[in-house]
């Protein structure tokens, strides 16, 4: 059977063609979407050994997609997948034992299989370990080391390690670092100009910035544009601190910076 992906052929008879079918399926590319189907052709391509597919199947197990939930069926293909060095596949298994998915929660273990994905040069899984170590989660806390994952993440354009970055510099987390509002504007305006959906975040934080002069120019009439932009993609709190505006005339934020950046 051969399928088309775009106008280039897929060959369904090959583990690599089942796992594209299912993704197609999955997102509703070109095909209806039906995670009956994704589920059907990633469970073909997975059983014989293709790590993106198992991966996803994984995926699918996790979200009860197609199928009925069970962590310990997604545990199982991921522990297939990362068993092949797949490094979105090694996060997910730090994330099930971060938060306790089937497993007994342990930290430690969620630190050795975000260390794998990290070392290999997954950005999400490098941010995840510096938020490990900046809060100590099976780890001697180190925001030097934090420091350092969120900075490789950053690198890659990754967003909550722009604003985890920004916060750290905003408050003088890190020594070495020091504090510079001025850093941390920068990193807060990367994450807004991102089109991840934390780009809100960086939004809100820019504006509690321009409302208290922190870093930049006071200027009510800036924070006030970039609350609505937050609160268009909706955040909650800018959603709130806009009504506020709206209903007083002036922004009145409730919360201290403790709570924002925290």
């Amino acid at each position: 059977m051969d399928s088309r992906k775009g106008g280039t052929i897929i060959n369904a008879t090959t583990p690599r063609g089942q796992g594209i079918l299912g993704q197609l399926y999955f997102n509703g590319q070109g095909v209806k979407k039906s995670y009956k189907l994704a589920k059907f052709w990633a469970k073909m391509s997975a059983e014989q050994g293709f790590a993106e597919s198992q991966y996803g199947l994984g995926q699918l197990y996790l979200r009860g997609e197609g199928v009925s939930r069970s962590y310990a069926q997604a545990k199982h293909w991921f522990e297939m997948a990362a068993g092949q060095g797949h490094a979105p596949a090694r996060r997910a298994l730090a994330l099930l034992y971060a938060r306790g998915q089937g497993v007994v929660k342990s930290y430690d273990k969620a630190r050795e299989f975000c260390e794998m994905a990290a070392e290999l040069g997954l950005a999400s899984a490098q941010s995840d370990l510096g938020f490990m170590y900046s809060r100590g989660l099976g780890i001697d806390k180190s925001w030097e080391m934090a420091k350092h994952w969120y900075e490789l993440a950053a690198e890659q354009q990754h967003a909550a390690a722009y604003l985890n970055l920004g916060k750290m510099y905003f408050r003088g987390d890190c020594e070495i670092a020091g504090q510079s509002f001025d850093r941390a504007r920068e990193y807060f305006e990367l994450a807004a100009n991102s089109k991840d959906v934390k780009a809100s975040q960086g939004m809100y934080n820019l504006a509690t910035m321009y409302q208290h002069g922190k870093g930049v120019k006071q200027s009510n009439e800036r924070a006030r544009a970039l609350l609505k932009q937050a609160a268009d993609l909706g955040h909650k709190q800018a959603i709130e601190q806009l009504a506020e505006w709206n209903r007083l005339n002036h922004i009145s934020l409730k919360h201290s910076w403790e709570t924002m950046f925290a």
